[in-house]
């Protein structure tokens, strides 16, 4: 596995991977400015709801209720700011699965040169299954948000939680253009342990800053290394 990630990042430098690595953060970024704007609304509108002064007078009713408004804008600034910053790595994922083919050929034409043409996945496929990713991780990681709080526990909640995610959606990404979904079930079923490894490690690596930028891409990367040896070793 960690072969795998070393051969990864050693292409790094590759065109195509910057391509894909500017544009998935890109696509990111825009997509959590608008998840981020909607938490925010929706946390700041629920507060200010369950949060109404009376305090007698008008002035002090004003002044309190001004005061209550700021600091509740405040509270669901920096919680649309949390939410956003362990959801943004997700979201470059289903980004980066939409553009996956170029990596994916960079890294066969380097180093699987041998390999045939792929099972070719129709773009409607790719943006449905992406869109199912990003859906599934955003709402199991706000349901597993009160989990989060819980000292000690809530690291392993969260990684375990989001390594499951994100070592079943690599895998589907990359198994999908060179198995059929017969083929697919059994070798992940026989290495279910090596994927969720997988996914822990990438889930570890897109909590770190500057790193988790280019996480999603070199995840993908060393998933298609993974999955050819999974392959052979099973042949």
């Amino acid at each position: 596995m960690f072969d795998a990630f070393s051969k990864a990042l050693k292409q790094l430098p590759d065109p195509a991977f910057r391509r894909v690595l500017l544009l998935g953060i890109l696509g990111g970024l825009v997509v959590l400015l608008i998840l981020g704007g909607l938490v925010w609304w929706g946390a700041r509108e629920a507060m200010l709801a369950w949060t109404q002064p009376e305090w007698g007078f008008d002035w002090l009713n004003e002044f309190i209720g001004s005061a209550v408004d700021w600091l509740l804008g405040i509270v669901a600034g920096l919680g649309g700011v949390a939410i956003a910053w362990f959801l943004f790595p997700l979201v470059v994922t289903s980004v980066v699965g939409l553009l996956l083919e170029d990596v994916a050929r960079a890294v066969e034409r380097k180093h699987y040169p041998e390999l045939g043409e792929t099972r070719q996945v129709p773009v409607l496929t790719s943006i449905i299954n992406s869109l199912k990713f990003i859906t599934t991780a955003v709402l199991l990681n706000i349901l597993a948000l009160p989990l989060y709080l819980l000292p000690g526990a809530n690291i392993l909640i969260y990684y375990g939680l989001n390594g499951v995610l994100l070592g079943r959606e690599f895998y589907q990404m990359l198994s999908e253009r060179r198995l059929n979904e017969a083929d697919a079930r059994i070798l992940k079923r026989r290495n279910s342990a090596k994927i969720f490894g997988f996914g822990v490690l990438v889930a570890f690596v897109m909590t770190i800053p500057v790193a988790n930028l280019a996480a999603p891409l070199v995840a993908t990367a060393a998933m298609l290394h993974l999955l050819e040896r999974l392959r052979r070793t099973a042949a």
